[in-house]
């Protein structure tokens, strides 16, 4: 039991030697900084730029599968399933 309370006032100082650092180094007053700066309409850009992508991939997929049916490069097989 000694062993034990002399483990938690070793914790207790040594936590208390750190505030004191952290205290020295960086003030109470000054330790919540500004707001982050954040970009003006990110959202709507962002939705923007995924829609385009999507709709170029999209439209680039179906002439490249165009192209390759019509020189037969590959031709999805038709199955007759009557």
């Amino acid at each position: 039991m000694n062993n034990l309370i002399g483990r938690v006032v070793a914790l207790r100082s040594a936590y208390a030697s750190l505030i004191a650092v952290q205290q020295r180094v960086l003030p109470i007053e000054k330790s919540i900084s500004n707001v982050p700066y954040a970009r003006p309409f990110g959202m709507t850009k962002l939705t923007f730029i995924t829609v385009a992508s999507l709709f170029i991939g999209g439209v680039m997929a179906k002439s490249g599968a165009s192209f390759l049916e019509e020189n037969e490069i590959f031709v999805p097989a038709e199955d007759d399933d009557d």
